[in-house]
């Protein structure tokens, strides 16, 4: 039995109703981050198209003063700037910590480990866990402090300031960190 729709469901305000409701499902969805509490994510998604690799980005378009991060055309209030070109309010702040942490760190990753792996963010989701609280490789359960000693020629004064870019990274994916 086919039963018609009660007339209310046919007058304009009500077909606008639906019709906003229904984009506004689509747009939630199309527009959701990739993981609430991944910032690599976030940033490849929403800022890559235009600025590349946020490490890049920083080293290349920002600058350090004091402990406040500087871009060269946005003097003051960065993270203000962050908000109104794009980035969700939510994640304006820990962008901008994102941001100042790799322009103070030396790119020890992207000198000795990006040539042969991918990005430290998709390393760090895919290969890399924490075990009674330090970081260890999820194939093999090795301490990665011990494997990097004799991986990827590493010079003993930056094996600990790649695995604190490590740790940095790994809470930037929320995947964890000790």
């Amino acid at each position: 039995m086919n039963l018609p729709m009660p007339r209310f469901l046919h007058t304009p305000a009500t077909r606008l109703a639906r019709l906003v409701i229904a984009l506004g499902l689509i747009g939630g969805l199309a527009g959701a981050p990739l993981a609430a509490t991944d910032l690599h994510a976030y940033w490849d998604q929403r800022c890559a198209g235009c600025h590349g690799h946020a490490g890049d980005f920083s080293r290349r378009f920002l600058r350090v003063e004091g402990d406040r991060l500087l871009g060269w055309h946005q003097k003051e209030r960065l993270p203000q700037f962050l908000r109104n070109h794009y980035a969700a309010d939510e994640y304006a702040d820990a962008i901008h910590a994102m941001l100042l942490a790799q322009r103070q760190q030396q790119p020890i990753y992207r000198e000795k480990c990006a040539g042969c792996h991918q990005s430290a963010a998709e390393l760090v989701r895919a290969s890399i866990i924490v075990r009674d609280g330090r970081l260890t490789t999820r194939r093999g359960q090795r301490d990665l402090a011990e494997f990097l000693g004799s991986h990827g020629g590493l010079a003993a004064g930056q094996l600990p300031e790649l695995l604190e870019s490590l740790e940095r990274v790994m809470r930037e994916t929320g995947t964890g960190a000790p």
